[in-house]
């Protein structure tokens, strides 16, 4: 029962069958009925911070920001800025915003602490972004001097970035 509404509820936020295949640290763990090559988790707790998907052979790093409260969202940028630092390689990043605020406090420590990785962040698709988000973003890729793009689905931006 529980793993129907996961499944619902991740049809209904990125349009793609879930299966739920085994747990990761006593949590169910979906995995998406799709395309990816593979796909692997990073966990703090029992919140998944971060997900590489390697598809068409390349990787993506998905930052799933849905759901989450500015706390989280924040842990969730400093996640994936810690990795991109490790790895000293530009990634594809894909940002998944469902059912959440871009508050300016989030924007404040995204805007401070984005500098030290811009230059290995290679193509940068969004996801999930509401009307008002999406003139958020319009104003970032001002500032930013980086566009990053809006797509409705996840297949649609994951085609973008694997793309040449």
């Amino acid at each position: 029962m529980e793993s129907d509404t996961v499944a619902s509820c991740w049809r209904l936020v990125t349009g793609c069958r879930l299966q739920v295949t085994g747990t990761v640290a006593g949590v169910r763990r979906p995995k998406v009925n799709r395309r990816f090559e593979s796909e692997s988790s990073i966990l703090v707790g029992q919140m998944e911070l971060l997900r590489k998907i390697h598809l068409n052979d390349k990787e993506i790093l998905v930052l799933d920001y849905s759901n989450k409260k500015v706390a989280e969202m924040i842990a969730v940028f400093d996640a994936a800025k810690q990795l991109i630092l490790s790895e000293g390689k530009p990634m594809l990043t894909l940002s998944v915003f469902e059912n959440n605020h871009i508050t300016p406090q989030f924007m404040r420590h995204l805007e401070k602490e984005v500098k030290e990785v811009e230059h290995l962040i290679g193509k940068l698709a969004v996801v999930g972004l509401s009307d008002i988000q999406l003139w958020i973003l319009k104003g970032m890729n001002l500032w930013y001097k980086r566009q990053a793009y809006h797509f409705k689905s996840v297949d649609e931006a994951s085609a973008f970035l694997t793309t040449d």
